[in-house]
């Protein structure tokens, strides 16, 4: 379970759940002690009382038949000495007997664990595995709204500059400056290495500036600020070793109603899926969600971000590892869940920028290119240019 936690450290720091998990790892230490306190005084009992029956009653009977026999003459010395013999090494097998029983038993319970985390309530041997998941195409997507005219600034990024603290004097980002509505989209688009995820990072709270400010409806935002207010979709979203039901809650720290959890995975067109499983939501992922397709995992994440009332999503590359049919997909639950929030959307496929309101170009860590995307092509300039390139197909 720790190192679960510590496997999964973007999902925790993203919704900072520090203390979240800390209550949970207390709360299985602690059932863990009172397993073991269980254990120890049945193991002491069950001893204890097999150490009664054959040391005391068993040995105190036979010993005393045998002397009783010898002492009326009934028997001889040889025999006597014979039936004690008999009686140690009858012992020693029980006590064989016992330990490796015990061992049986141990190893049984590890087989019926591994065989329960990779096959669930299946039998592999007889059953075929399940069919490969399949979605609906024909899921209508309602238009995104359309930004106000003079949208009121939400978020505010001034002046933001940031280095790394063993590269003082590299900066990774330079004088960055925008602003974001409350219902706007705004794309971030460059060459890998410009600083794209590195002020993702920033307004998830994971680095502080180096200098600038940003400001949450006008009012200086910190890190905590920031977490409160966003809905975080990675690019490689990792999962805890858990049901379904516990990945898509995990967002909120608190219990989340199982309808609101089946709610949010409809919206995130994963329901089906999950609903043909054995177990349903109560399916285990496996470590870092393994027995899911990256996908699943993806819209799995997004159901997440559904269940979290945000005011903004974060998405960093969310379907730049997919195939064409699967970013649909999620392209189509995408557009739901920013529906009347603020987004931030990170993408090399400049396709899936087609909805945003603004797109913004950041080449050697500055600001190279900001508006719409027919007014970057209209310039002609470095957008322009990536644009063409992918609808040649050459990159």
């Amino acid at each position: 379970r720790v190192f679960d936690s510590y496997a999964n450290f973007v999902n925790v720091f993203s919704f900072r759940s520090h203390a979240k998990e800390t209550r949970r790892n207390d709360a299985q230490m602690e059932e863990l002690k009172r397993d073991d306190v269980h254990f120890s005084l049945a193991l002491t009992a069950y001893w204890g009382g097999a150490s009664v029956l054959v040391r005391v009653l068993l040995w105190g009977a036979v010993m005393t038949f045998s002397w009783w026999q010898f002492d009326r003459g009934a028997i001889s010395l040889t025999a006597m000495v014979v039936s004690i013999t008999v009686l140690l090494d009858f012992t020693t097998m029980y006590w064989n007997i016992a330990h490796f029983l015990g061992e049986w038993i141990d190893k049984s319970a590890s087989l019926r664990e591994a065989y329960a985390y990779l096959f669930g309530t299946r039998n592999f041997i007889k059953e075929r595995p399940p069919e490969t998941e399949t979605m609906s195409s024909n899921r209508t997507v309602a238009p995104a709204p359309a930004s106000s005219s003079a949208p009121a600034p939400f978020l505010e990024v001034h002046n933001l500059s940031f280095a790394y603290p063993d590269e003082p004097s590299r900066l990774v980002l330079d004088d960055i400056s925008f602003t974001l509505a409350g219902n706007e989209r705004l794309g971030v688009v460059g060459r890998s290495g410009e600083g794209k995820s590195t002020l993702i990072k920033i307004l998830l709270g994971f680095y502080e500036p180096t200098s600038g400010e940003i400001l949450l409806r006008g009012r200086p935002a910190t890190a905590i600020d920031l977490a409160a207010i966003q809905s975080y979709v990675p690019q490689d979203t990792s999962l805890f070793q858990e049901t379904i039901e516990y990945n898509i809650g995990y967002a909120e720290p608190g219990p989340v109603d199982h309808a609101a959890i089946r709610s949010a995975a409809t919206r995130a067109n994963i329901g089906d899926f999950v609903d043909s499983l054995p177990d349903g939501y109560r399916t285990m992922v496996g470590e870092r969600g393994i027995k899911l397709s990256l996908g699943q995992r993806q819209r799995i994440a997004i159901a997440r971000a559904f269940v979290r009332s945000s005011d903004l999503v974060i998405l960093d590359e969310a379907t730049s590892a997919l195939d064409s049919e699967t970013e649909a997909r999620i392209h189509d639950s995408l557009t739901e869940l920013w529906k009347d929030r603020a987004a931030i959307v990170i993408a090399h496929r400049l396709a899936t920028l087609n909805d945003m309101d603004r797109i913004m170009v950041i080449e050697q860590g500055r600001i190279a290119e900001h508006g719409t995307r027919d007014e970057l092509l209209d310039a002609a300039g470095r957008f322009a240019d990536m644009w063409g390139l992918q609808r040649a197909g050459l990159s």
